[in-house]
């Protein structure tokens, strides 16, 4: 970084000092941490998805793009921003201007990062990639065996190990370091077995990191369906023996350690296994997180400003939404243009969720989040940027 970091810089002091403050005066700083929704649209309809199990006419999958004309209305937002996400309900190498996007970007030297589930990535995307420095690309790999691939998510596994392969050696030839690869494993009862062996798959193909979450409780899907009750009655990782689970974690993260890939198992398995709260275990692929984090239970007191993201974070979705985070339920305003976005980042919603999160209250916005510990994480991805931006 060199033209914008003192900016950025600039925009981390302010955050910093603001965090606690309900009402941000102008000059205050902007997000440091920019989230995208560029598309709802999916090519895939995997098991356990909202595309699958939604309603056909349920708002989060309804097919739209986040339109570039509003997009480069953000440039200032770009400019002070640490990081950006360019990921949301659906993949997001379905948006027709993705690569322009990320060459946007980058000229504003943003740390950015995405999920994918990779059928959609070939070597020009590759090629491309490499060359503007994408950060960190996240692939969505539930099984090593194909028939598993195949079940779970309705794809042919091996392209995407060709894939994989490719951009490993593609980096090799650039002499360059990223995008960092960073794999994103389900764990239920019907594929843990196989998480020793995708490890070993990976080994040789350059991966940075490899997180593995359960299967979510249905209660915590929005909107709840009978589609996904069934599915996680049946496939839900507590259905299979936890010496098992625990014996296929622990081999998965030596042969991780052996290899060099960053692991961390999301999985609170005293929770997994409860009778009263099963599946209630925080998901979250950060690699920088501290997984300790995740199985921390929600206190009995909130200490004030228990949570950074409303002083940090804004998550614009496809249908123009924005919110503080993507767990918050309900929007803070509707952004078509960078005016918007300022609007919604010093007034109204927002500066309710500060004020309660500056005493240590829980706004009804926020209390999926508060309930499944995912505030934690603000302070984490804070620490992330500050290490960005040192």
């Amino acid at each position: 970084m060199s033209r914008y970091l003192a900016e950025k810089q600039e925009n981390l002091r302010r955050a910093q000092e603001a965090i606690g403050q309900p009402v941000l005066e102008d000059g205050a700083g902007r997000p440091l941490l920019l989230h995208l929704e560029i598309t709802t649209r999916c090519n895939l309809r995997c098991a356990k998805c909202g595309h699958s199990t939604d309603p056909p006419d349920s708002p989060r999958i309804a097919p739209r793009h986040l339109q570039y004309g509003i997009i480069e209305t953000f440039d200032p937002f770009f400019a002070a921003a640490a990081r950006v996400h360019t990921f949301g309900y659906g993949e997001m190498f379905l948006y027709g201007k993705l690569q322009r996007l990320v060459e946007r970007l980058k000229h504003y030297e943003c740390m950015v990062d995405g999920i994918t589930n990779g059928v959609l990535v070939g070597q020009k995307e590759v090629d491309w990639l490499v060359e503007y420095g994408f950060d960190e690309l996240t692939f969505s790999i539930d099984g090593v065996e194909p028939e598993t691939m195949q079940r779970l998510r309705g794809v042919d596994v091996e392209p995407l190990w060709n894939t994989l392969a490719y951009l490993e050696r593609r980096k090799r030839e650039c002499g360059a370091d990223r995008p960092r690869v960073i794999v994103n494993f389900v764990a239920q009862s019907d594929n843990f077995r196989e998480l020793p062996a995708l490890v070993r798959k990976l080994a040789d193909l350059d991966v940075y990191f490899l997180g593995v979450n359960a299967l979510m409780n249905a209660e915590r899907t929005q909107p709840r369906t009978e589609a996904y009750d069934q599915l996680y009655r049946q496939f839900a990782l507590r259905n299979a023996p936890r010496a098992e689970v625990e014996a296929a974690l622990e081999e998965a993260r030596q042969l991780a350690a052996a290899a060099g890939i960053g692991f961390a198992a999301y999985i609170d398995l005293n929770a997994e296994y409860s009778e009263g709260r099963p599946g209630l275990s925080l998901v979250q692929i950060v690699p920088q997180a501290n997984p300790e984090l995740a199985n921390q239970p929600r206190p009995e007191k909130l200490a004030p400003y228990y949570c950074a993201y409303p002083w940090m974070s804004v998550y614009v979705h496809a249908d123009t939404g924005a919110r503080v985070c993507c767990y918050m339920r309900g929007n803070i305003g509707n952004v078509t243009s960078g005016e918007d976005l300022q609007k919604v980042w010093n007034n109204g919603v927002v500066t309710e969720i500060r004020d309660a999160v500056s005493k240590g209250e829980v706004h009804p916005s926020c209390d999926a989040c508060v309930r499944a510990g995912r505030y934690q994480h603000s302070f984490v991805d804070l620490q992330d940027i500050q290490r960005v931006l040192a």
